[in-house]
């Protein structure tokens, strides 16, 4: 089995397993729950820190496995896709060395889920380090009992926000 299946396999079994009494849980807007009581924000709360193990470990196969083949980044540049990331992730272009996310909201339109969460990472770019401090809008689609990132929306946290 190629590893991005079986990571993508092994994260989806720890997703489905979590509970809504999860320590650090928190409701999120829409009070939907999938099956099992399980909340769909701590299955994208798990989901999404799977997803970062993914990156950090700079593997673009495990990466892929979170993401829809057409995935997109969206930032200030314009639309980048997924496949130039994957392709700079697998030259060493780009590496993560560390990577946290904190979910803040998810909504849920039937197999579609918008997912709103504050990331914070630290790696090289072509040999130069960067630190960022990002929000990101990930839209999700749901493909059977699997969610899978379409669209990642990027903005720069500002020097000061309030609230954060």
């Amino acid at each position: 089995m190629p590893l991005a299946t079986r990571y993508a396999d092994e994260s989806l079994d720890r997703v489905a397993g979590l509970r809504a009494g999860r320590r650090g849980a928190r409701p999120y807007a829409s009070g939907m729950t999938e099956s099992n009581s399980t909340t769909t924000f701590d299955v994208f709360s798990a989901l999404i820190a799977d997803w970062n193990q993914a990156v950090v470990a700079n593997n673009p196969d495990a990466i892929a496995a979170f993401a829809e083949p057409d995935w997109v980044f969206v930032g200030e540049n314009g639309i980048f896709p997924g496949e130039q990331f994957l392709a700079a992730v697998g030259t060493g272009q780009v590496s993560h060395e560390f990577m946290t996310s904190e979910v803040h909201d998810v909504r849920i339109y039937g197999d579609v889920a918008i997912v709103i969460v504050r990331v914070r990472n630290r790696g090289e770019f072509e040999g130069n380090p960067f630190t960022l401090d990002e929000w990101s809008t990930d839209v999700f689609v749901r493909r059977g009992d699997r969610w899978r990132c379409s669209v990642t929306h990027l903005t720069s946290v500002a020097a000061t926000t309030p609230g954060t």
